[in-house]
């Protein structure tokens, strides 16, 4: 065969090799049939024996009448010739040899999926990650790290050639079919997996620095061009939430199909329901007020979040807002929230600029919430708390935020530090999430972005 290879014997010994390779065949579920044989027999007469790809070719279209058996042939016929040899590479060619090597690892893949080889996978997701990752030629974060290696593997046609190998296997039926893919699937989430935890175990080694995209930023970590990136990214992100927000809301004004409106409508019809009536259930905006930190660096969180819940306000019936330091000072006249292009940054800045040297008083701000705005909470608000926790050792209100729950339908309490912070020093964040229907850390725009849309 090609160099490296060791040619096919000729005369009886050729009939005896193609013989024993048809039973391989037969054996892997790959109908031979003994014209087949002889034809293969003749077919090779006529071929360079030396060249691997003519004695492929010759096996091929004399052994194989189903498309379908093409992986089991191919399978069997590595086994039995061996893999071909590759010639030491020189300079001219390192683009020939990478895409080997990208086809290799493929090809690999393809037949640990097919065959169910789950040991083989972690040891292909490290060539695959060596081989697109791109660790020592390019910086970035692991998310983009893990899309360059996703673009160059190419999965989706890995598992057509996994799925196409399973095939060649034999004939299955209908059910085992849709059985096979669905292996091939759970195994692919599987080395997704790998890979993802390869990437992070790869970029620990060569501390790279990495290069997070703007939601993956941390509010109280964030630089000042990296607050400058998030400032850009919220707008889009806020325009997302609202195109979502209208979506749901739109899948929502359906309702439950009327059977006896749409049978008394039939009759004028002859009995054919050609206007099904549905029994419309009314959908009622919940109202949301919420209560900002704006000390220190809270004030950058509070405000990416009013950013991402005043792009929402058409979703809720009623939308107030307060923030607070050592007193809370309600801004909802400020935020004119029937201006969509408002600027929550310079407007919070204003309405906040008198307090800001002070320190947070959570036990305070509470009682005075309770005191000024609590006669008008009602059963179906919802208040939104974003902040800390750390009461600077000084009382919490505890009992204040048991009242005010109480009056109102829920409270959430958005945290942007940590949870391994949570409870550290004057912390007491445990304490309020008992008084909270949820204490949730929001360290960035993508975790942010989530629980708003969880408020709707």
């Amino acid at each position: 065969m090609d160099a490296g290879s060791t040619p096919l014997p000729a005369g009886d010994a050729l009939v005896a090799v193609v013989l024993a390779f048809a039973d391989q065949l037969r054996t892997s579920g790959v109908e031979v049939p003994t014209s087949g044989v002889v034809d293969a027999v003749a077919a090779l007469e006529q071929v360079d024996l030396a060249s691997r790809s003519q004695t492929r070719v010759a096996l091929a279209t004399t052994l194989v009448k189903h498309s379908e058996h093409l992986g089991a042939f191919d399978a069997a016929f590595e086994r039995w010739f061996g893999p071909p040899a590759v010639p030491p590479p020189t300079a001219a060619d390192d683009d020939a040899l990478d895409g080997a090597e990208d086809a290799t690892i493929r090809r690999r893949l393809a037949q640990a999926l097919a065959s169910g080889d789950v040991d083989a996978l972690p040891a292909l997701a490290a060539q695959a990650v060596r081989r697109w990752a791109g660790f020592g030629m390019v910086a970035g974060s692991d998310r983009y790290r893990l899309h360059r290696l996703l673009r160059g593997l190419d999965l989706s046609a890995v598992r057509q050639d996994a799925v196409r190998r399973g095939r060649g296997a034999g004939r299955r039926t209908a059910l085992d079919e849709r059985l096979a893919q669905a292996d091939v699937e759970a195994l692919l989430d599987r080395y997704r997996q790998m890979l993802a935890a390869e990437i992070r175990a790869g970029g620990a080694e060569v501390g790279a620095p990495a290069t997070p995209s703007p939601d993956e930023v941390d509010f109280l970590r964030a630089s000042t061009g990296e607050l400058r990136d998030m400032r850009a990214a919220v707008r889009p992100l806020a325009r997302r939430l609202a195109a979502k927000a209208a979506h749901q809301q739109r899948r929502s004004r359906g309702g439950r199909l009327d059977m006896r409106r749409t049978l008394r409508g039939s009759l004028q019809s002859g009995g054919v329901p050609l206007d099904p009536a549905y029994r419309h259930r009314p959908r009622s905006r919940p109202e949301l007020w919420v209560l900002c930190d704006v000390s220190g660096s809270m004030a950058e969180f509070s405000r990416f979040t009013l950013a991402l819940v005043y792009a929402l306000h058409e979703e809720f019936s009623g939308l107030r807002t307060f923030v607070f330091v050592d007193d809370v000072h309600e801004i909802t006249d400020v935020l004119d929230r029937r201006l969509h292009d408002v600027d929550p940054y310079a407007l919070l800045a204003r309405a906040s600029a008198s307090r800001a040297r002070h320190r947070s008083d959570y036990g305070r701000v509470l009682r005075s919430f309770l005191d000024q705005y609590g006669g008008q909470l009602s059963r179906r608000a919802t208040l939104v708390v974003t902040g800390d926790a750390r009461s600077h050792h000084g009382d919490p209100g505890l009992q204040a935020l048991r009242e005010i729950h109480r009056r109102s339908r829920r409270i959430w309490f958005l945290n942007p530090e940590p949870r391994d912070r949570w409870d550290e020093g004057d912390s007491v964040a445990s304490l309020y999430a008992l008084a909270c229907d949820r204490m949730a850390e929001v360290r960035n725009l993508r975790q942010l972005g989530a629980c708003v849309t969880e408020l709707l």
